[in-house]
């Protein structure tokens, strides 16, 4: 019994300092996954082609990316950072937890996009980038003929 209860003090406080290590992670950079496992994910569920990053703002890129929210969030602050775009066809997805491949922005080159929420959606232009954090998934979808590419998921 005392090795039982040994091994379920164990278990719990590995899952206390894991689940605190994860609560209390700043928001997540460009450059790798939060923790070496949370990444972040996009789902291209469109009729066309989306472009995707994984590493946005890194010396390394090969071409910029014209991002507006640099942060991540649904604050507008735009900035053209360094990064390399690589295509996505429809239908396909890159990156998510335990992948290793942390995808840090998107957009569609070839046609705008709705960002959507529970309460609010906004409109981006065909070649605008959104960055999103490490914990997020992405997922864009053909909605209408008049609103055709949505995305949920900031």
């Amino acid at each position: 019994m005392a090795q039982r209860n040994r091994w379920l003090s164990v278990a719990v406080g590995t899952a206390l300092l894991t689940g605190g290590l994860i609560a209390t992670s700043p928001p997540a950079a460009a450059g790798g996954c939060t923790v070496g496992y949370i990444c972040g994910k996009v789902i291209n569920d469109t009729r066309t082609k989306m472009h995707y990053t994984t590493n946005l703002g890194s010396k390394r890129g090969t071409g910029t990316c014209d991002v507006w929210n640099k942060h991540g969030n649904w604050e507008r602050a735009w900035k053209n950072m360094k990064c390399t775009q690589v295509e996505l066809p429809a239908p396909g997805k890159r990156g998510g937890d335990g992948t290793g491949t942390d995808v840090d922005a998107f957009t569609f080159n070839h046609t705008g996009y709705y960002l959507k929420t529970s309460s609010s959606q906004v409109y981006r232009e065909k070649g605008v980038w959104t960055k999103f954090t490490n914990e997020k998934t992405l997922r864009c979808y053909w909605a209408s003929k008049s609103r055709p590419v949505v995305c949920t998921g900031l």
